[in-house]
């Protein structure tokens, strides 16, 4: 039923949307300036001018977009100065990529429902030991990563990179990365002591070696088309279940666990819906991927198969957790609760039919992945942790 519902919508959404497109009448944006808010979507006055001055037509509510120097008291200076500024928080803010730490936040969320639904027990202090460890640790991936794109020059005209944006420091971005995972390791062990399992920590240092890996020197496992299956198992399988085992074991009277059908089934789920925030975030760089030699699947599929595996890969998502629920691996709670999820999944896959062939107009995709990506892992912790509730409590 939910595959039925995402390919109505898609179909139902591009007549829908057909004319509110103006793909090749749009000019290329400068990075940055395409990320006004959280999710950097642009703002449909910034859209509509775009396409008027495109087609040298005058935008309507030109008069009105903003204030000239003489009309607001400002100085032409002033008003360059303010643009300036807000344009480098801009780059900033895509630099630091708030909304890509909710990688790091959901397996954990997850783990937590998996562990409440196994033991009825959940420690606080541990998640929130285990949260900020594991933001710390996000924060190393992106510095770390952009340090070492420096170094091969694939980030040479990114202007949103942390090191281009500090003028080319790239040790002092990669030392303070190092600091971050150090930090981050340290709140980690804190927060998986308490289970008694080396097991937890051996998973939790395999996903971070396969984060190095990834791309670090002398792997650069990325530029060979590997970044997707090492996204699927260190986010999935690795670090979901690692930190149910942190939580299901400090909650039990023995401190240990074993990894539970639902905690599996539940890791799985995780790994495809964070593989598909780094598959889309290769969609508008494929020319620029394919001259650094980085041969990522979008430059192996191009971007109208890649939009096809997308599709296919939110459709057998859901497959897949209605088979564990069909199976018992998961909670009948958590087939209801993905419902919840399916809007963002109509959307992601909407949005990548109607601009998988356009770099500028596709770059927010991965946001579109990343809201999916939340969406379908708070439903599951939802579901979980409803399943794991007294009888009594839930009536």
């Amino acid at each position: 039923m939910l595959v039925n519902c995402i390919d109505e919508y898609s179909r139902f959404s591009g007549r829908k949307h057909a004319t509110s497109l103006a793909r090749s009448s749009i000019p290329r944006s400068e990075p940055g300036q395409d990320q006004p808010n959280l999710y950097g979507e642009v703002g449909l006055l910034e859209l509509q001018q775009r396409q008027a001055a495109a087609v040298h037509l005058p935008a309507a509510s030109a008069s009105t977009s903003a204030p000239t120097p003489a009309s607001s008291g400002r100085t032409p200076g002033h008003t360059d100065s303010a643009t300036s500024r807000e344009r480098q928080r801009r780059l900033w803010f895509a630099a630091v990529k708030p909304p890509m730490y909710a990688v790091g936040i959901v397996p954990i969320l997850v783990g937590a429902g998996a562990a409440y639904y196994s033991t009825g027990g959940f420690l606080s202090g541990v998640f929130w030991k285990l949260m900020a460890g594991a933001v710390l640790v996000i924060a190393w991936l992106n510095l770390s990563n952009d340090a070492y794109d420096a170094q091969t020059g694939v980030d040479e005209n990114k202007e949103e990179s942390v090191v281009n944006l500090t003028g080319g420091n790239r040790s002092g971005v990669l030392a303070l990365a190092n600091a971050c995972l150090l930090a981050g390791a340290w709140l980690l062990h804190a927060g998986t002591k308490a289970a008694g399992d080396v097991h937890v920590g051996a998973a939790l240092a395999l996903a971070i070696g396969m984060g190095y890996m990834y791309q670090g020197p002398p792997f650069r496992l990325s530029y060979k088309g590997l970044g997707e299956p090492l996204c699927f198992l260190a986010f999935g399988p690795l670090a979901t279940c690692a930190f149910f085992l942190a939580q299901a074991g400090a909650a039990t009277a023995v401190g240990y666990a074993s990894v539970t059908a639902a905690a599996a089934a539940a890791s799985v789920v995780v790994g495809a819906t964070t593989t598909s925030v780094l598959f889309c975030s290769h969609f508008h760089q494929i020319a620029g991927d394919r001259a650094a030699a980085k041969i990522s699947p979008l430059v192996r599929l191009g971007s109208r198969r890649g939009y096809q595996v997308l599709r296919a890969g939110v459709l057998l998502t859901y497959v897949f957790v209605d088979v564990a629920a069909a199976l018992s691996w998961l909670p009948l709670t958590c087939l209801f609760a993905q419902i919840l999820s399916v809007p963002t999944a109509m959307a992601l896959v909407d949005f990548a039919r109607r601009t998988h062939e356009e770099p500028e107009l596709v770059r927010p995709l991965k946001r579109f992945a990343l809201k999916w990506h939340m969406a379908l892992g708070a439903s599951l912790a939802a579901g979980l942790a409803t399943a794991g509730l007294p009888a009594t409590t839930v009536l």
